[in-house]
């Protein structure tokens, strides 16, 4: 629909209008705009494509048929009604932060409401044999056991490795994975094999077929890599086949990182590579075996060049120092702030609650229905006020 200076208050209002009144009211614009050259299945759509794709993703909008929209059509008063009623019951379900992972009982958030929390106490390694190498005190980890059933949840087992973790036999990685569970008293697994490339997509599915029946019906969730919009793209996961296999697949966002002049714009995990994925593997797998993993640790940037990672106490000293500045990104639904460290210009991004809640929302409206939290340690991400 093209601008004008005419308000037309006794015009009707047609479905083009519709979607993009819907998707300027939810504020996402920008997102709107970068989904212009993504493929939607309407052939008569011209103008907005970027609105109506989101708002059909939304499930706010559908078809006039399988392949029309129909965009200048006037929008019926009882679709308007219908579609009103079902944004505000998403927008009062949002995803719930029902899995998380923990590496300590210091400063443990109350778990009270998580369905699953998972305990980083193995690492998969392959040096010719395939093994889960202890990362944590067995008695910590039964410690942190106990917590976590104590608040109603289930203690997983985290399990985390690289490329190299899917090099052995699958069968002796199958029985390395599933006799951990097993002998640590767990309830179930969360796998985390990051970063796989294409010719590894062939071990891990062999891995994900074998995998869920030998932990004896324990609960199986993975953590993959997702389709990345602008990034770096792992192509080693067959997402379809992961989630016939699994109870829940955990997505893991790109991060961006790129510059304007020397001010490094590194959002953690930014709302529109959410949106995107979430859109590849639509019809993929169902929204209720999907989660989003949210993370709550920060980057930080001093004089323009990349130091690490940043944990809450590190943003809140960041934030404390004369001249600091916090400043909220709409668009990519994150928080950087200014400030000054060892005399050096400091520039942080993380995400604080209402970068979660951001993320809850989107999440929601997609059909997906969980988060995962990877350091419940680091909870929230910045002092409220």
């Amino acid at each position: 629909t093209s601008q004008s200076s005419t308000f037309r208050p006794n015009d009707a209002i047609t479905r083009e209008e519709l979607a993009v009144l819907l998707v300027r009211a939810l504020g996402y614009e920008t997102i709107a705009g970068l989904a212009q050259d993504l493929a939607t299945p309407f052939r008569d759509v011209r103008t907005n494509p970027g609105y109506i794709a989101m708002a059909y993703d939304f499930g706010l909008v559908s078809g006039a048929t399988r392949a029309a929209f129909s965009p200048d059509k006037p929008a019926a008063r009882e679709d308007v009604a219908v579609i009103l009623m079902g944004l505000y019951d998403k927008l009062h379900t949002p995803a719930a932060r029902s899995i998380g992972i923990v590496g300590s009982g210091e400063g443990l958030p109350d778990l009270s409401g998580y369905e699953v929390v998972a305990v980083p106490a193995g690492k998969l390694m392959c040096s010719g044999k395939p093994v889960v190498a202890g990362s944590m005190e067995a008695a910590e980890a039964e410690a942190l056991q106990d917590r976590i059933r104590q608040a109603g949840a289930k203690a997983f087992l985290y399990a985390a490795g690289g490329p190299t973790a899917l090099n052995g036999d699958t069968g002796e990685t199958v029985d390395a994975l599933a006799d951990a569970v097993e002998s640590g008293g767990y309830d179930g697994l969360l796998l985390d094999l990051e970063k796989l490339k294409l010719s590894q997509e062939a071990a891990m599915t062999r891995l994900m077929k074998a995998l869920r029946p030998a932990l004896g019906g324990k609960p199986l969730y993975v953590v993959a890599d997702a389709p990345a919009w602008d990034g770096t793209v792992y192509e080693g996961y067959d997402y379809g086949l992961i989630g016939e296999n699994v109870d829940c697949l955990i997505l893991r966002i790109a991060s961006h990182s790129e510059f304007s002049d020397t001010f490094p714009i590194a959002p953690v995990e930014p709302l529109e590579e959410a949106y995107y994925a979430f859109g590849e593997l639509a019809g993929v797998i169902d929204g209720d075996r999907l989660a989003l993993m949210v993370n709550t640790r920060g980057t930080l940037y001093l004089n323009g060049r990349e130091r690490g990672a940043l944990t809450r106490p590190e943003i809140r000293e960041l934030l404390e120092a004369d001249g600091a500045e916090s400043y909220y990104s709409e668009r990519y639904g994150g928080t950087y702030l200014t400030s000054v460290r060892e005399e050096m210009e400091a520039v942080a991004w993380y995400l604080d609650d209402r970068g979660i809640e951001a993320r809850s929302r989107l999440a929601g409206l997609m059909g997906v229905t969980r988060l995962c939290i990877n350091d419940l340690n680091n909870l929230p991400a910045e002092p409220e006020g």
